[in-house]
């Protein structure tokens, strides 16, 4: 009963992996509004169905492919052996590469989405609660270990990392994806990163 329960979930996790990919190609490839639910599924070769079992729309499918990125993340800049600015600097490479991987179109409407609901908060459409916490227990933690400046409190250091991530992504956007995302971040993010040093460091 377990090894039947086991590999029905395993399938389901396929089916839903399948959609969900083949959904951000269809949306890079002809435009969000171009796309519709019955022509994912027919791509896919799944029911109607079958997809709203997994998605409730397109815009959740959106959502999806941030919120399914966020832990993943999270643990990947936990788990990092080094400085807390090498950790940030990691999370400005994983959040490009997401960025690339979901493509222009899907960054576009994501923004899209987050004007017309009016979220509060201007890092919805891009990080979750989780990243942001994350990053506040690094810049903690590296306060406490002398790697990051004092003089500024740990959520205004953050709020300006994801200010200047933010800032990237737009222009990568509006320049419809025409220089590499993740190769230009990394590197001015470590320019950006040597002003979060402590003055005893430089």
């Amino acid at each position: 009963m377990q090894s039947q329960y086991t590999q029905r979930k395993q399938a389901a996790m396929r089916t839903r992996k399948l959609i969900y990919e083949t959904a951000l190609q269809l949306i890079e490839r002809f435009g969000y509004n171009s796309v519709s639910v019955e022509q994912i599924c027919r791509e896919c070769g799944v029911s109607k169905g079958a997809f709203y079992h997994h998605f409730s729309s397109k815009k959740d499918l959106l959502n999806q492919s941030r919120s399914s990125f966020d832990s993943a993340m999270q643990q990947e800049i936990l788990d990092l052996d080094g400085p807390a600015c090498d950790k940030i600097l990691l999370y400005s490479h994983l959040m490009s590469r997401l960025a690339e991987q979901s493509g222009v179109e899907v960054g576009r409407e994501r923004i899209k989405n987050y004007i017309e609901a009016k979220q509060p908060d201007p890092a919805e459409p891009f990080f979750g609660v989780e990243i942001t916490e994350c990053l506040l227990k690094v810049v903690r933690q590296g306060q406490l270990d002398n790697q990051i400046r004092t003089d500024m409190s740990p959520e205004m250091i953050v709020s300006s990392v994801i200010s200047f991530a933010v800032g990237y992504l737009l222009t990568w956007y509006s320049q419809n994806g025409r220089f590499s995302l993740s190769e230009n971040t990394v590197e001015t993010g470590k320019c950006f990163l040597d002003m979060l040093l402590p003055q005893n460091t430089k």
